[in-house]
C-alpha cells in the first residue's frame, strides 16, 4: 500500500522548490526589494528605555536584523551590541547591551540615553511560513 506524502504549500516551499514560474509572485509576497534595502533613523527617546520600530520610527517597520545600533545622545554614547529579548544579563548590567524582542519590534536600552542612529533590515511584508497563494491574473 503506499501513501501519499502531503506538504503545505508556503511562501518558503515555493522559493526553496525554484520553480520558475511560481518564484516571481513569491517574491514579491515577501517584498523581497524591500526586506533587502536596509533602513536606517535616528529615533528619539521620549520616555523610557524602548523604542517601537513598529510607532517611533518614520519607516514603521519591524526588524528582522539590526545592522548598527549607535547612541548619540545620552549619559553614554557610542555603539551598542544587540542581542535577543533573553540575554545573559539584565538590560543595564551589561554597558552597551541592547535587547530587540523576538517579533522585532522593540529595541531596549539601558536607562538615560534620549537619541539613537538605528539601522536594520526590515520583516518580510508576508512570513514565509504563510500560505501560498499565486496571484490571479
Amino acid at each position: 500500500m503506499s501513501t501519499t506524502d502531503t506538504h503545505a504549500d508556503t511562501i518558503q516551499r515555493v522559493l526553496d522548490e525554484a520553480n520558475p514560474s511560481r518564484v516571481a509572485s513569491a517574491l514579491q509576497k515577501i517584498a523581497l526589494g524591500s526586506m533587502l534595502t536596509p533602513i536606517s533613523e535616528t529615533v528619539t527617546i521620549a520616555a523610557g528605555t524602548v523604542i517601537n520600530l513598529t510607532t517611533d520610527t518614520v519607516a514603521k517597520k519591524a526588524a528582522q536584523q539590526i545592522l548598527a545600533c549607535r547612541v548619540t545622545a545620552g549619559i553614554a554614547t557610542g555603539n551598542r551590541v544587540v542581542t535577543d529579548s533573553t540575554p545573559c544579563a539584565p538590560v543595564g548590567a551589561i554597558p552597551g547591551l541592547v535587547t530587540l524582542s523576538a517579533d522585532g519590534t522593540t529595541l531596549t536600552f539601558e536607562a538615560n540615553i534620549t537619541v539613537a542612529i538605528i539601522t536594520w533590515l526590515p520583516v518580510p511584508l508576508n512570513a514565509t511560513s504563510a500560505f501560498y497563494a499565486p496571484k490571479s491574473l
